[in-house]
């Protein structure tokens, strides 16, 4: 379950990174635009996560965090209840970034936690796979990131919310030509577009480095049928 694009563009526009760098990013935007952010609909967008000792902790303790903890209580934390909280696989997920804590295992889960939700609308369900790609749900494309972490995307980072690793400016050119591909939801429409994407960005030097190869993952990204 992802945040809607719109929730979080207002808050990445809004941002003091963005502010303190608003003439490059907006270079960003008159060098590529056919690429609307309000439009992608892939995998970095915030996704619901379930409620953690590590959260009760913070919370108890009233620290400051980045993630609001007085929000969405109530669907996080049923969330562990559903799921529970599984130490072995996540200290297996910080060491490979292979576990997805954020998954949700069934669409009627899905649609249960929705209800809980403090807004939401301001959420969608999706599916997302990678390795064997599934057609029972209606696919918008292909993102590539981290399968866990903290769902990086190389599109999301690279033209749509530039955070981390935000192209060279010498270097716009040439990836307007290699993005020319996106579809409408600003994803990949096939596995090899977004393999081709991946090859070019690791051959950058401004841009994130895998950990291991094969850690940014093809993930299509689909919706239910209902």
């Amino acid at each position: 379950m992802l945040c809607k694009p719109d929730v979080l563009l207002d808050e990445y526009r809004t941002s003091e990174l963005v502010q303190r760098n608003a003439v490059f990013v907006q270079q960003i935007r008159d060098a590529i635009p056919f690429v609307k952010p309000r439009n992608y609909r892939g995998i970095s967008r915030k996704p619901l996560a379930p409620w953690s000792a590590i959260d009760e902790d913070l919370f108890n303790r009233g620290e400051d965090t980045i993630v609001d903890l007085n929000k969405e209580q109530a669907a996080r934390r049923r969330f562990l209840e559903i799921n529970g909280e599984n130490r072995e696989e996540w200290d297996h997920y910080v060491e490979g970034w292979d576990y997805n804590k954020s998954l949700i295992l069934s669409l009627d889960t899905a649609k249960e936690l929705c209800v809980l939700l403090d807004k939401p609308q301001d959420y969608e369900i999706v599916q997302v796979s990678r390795e064997h790609y599934d057609t029972d749900f209606r696919p918008l494309g292909f993102d590539i990131g981290y399968w866990g972490g903290d769902n990086f995307s190389l599109i999301c980072d690279s033209v749509v919310m530039p955070q981390w690793h935000a192209p060279d400016p010498s270097d716009l050119t040439d990836l307007s030509r290699t993005l020319s591909c996106l579809n409408q939801h600003v994803l990949f429409p096939t596995v090899r577009d977004a393999e081709l994407f991946r090859e070019y960005y690791l051959s950058r030097p401004w841009a994130e480095t895998e950990d291991f190869p094969g850690e940014f993952c093809v993930i299509q990204v689909a919706l239910p049928i209902t």
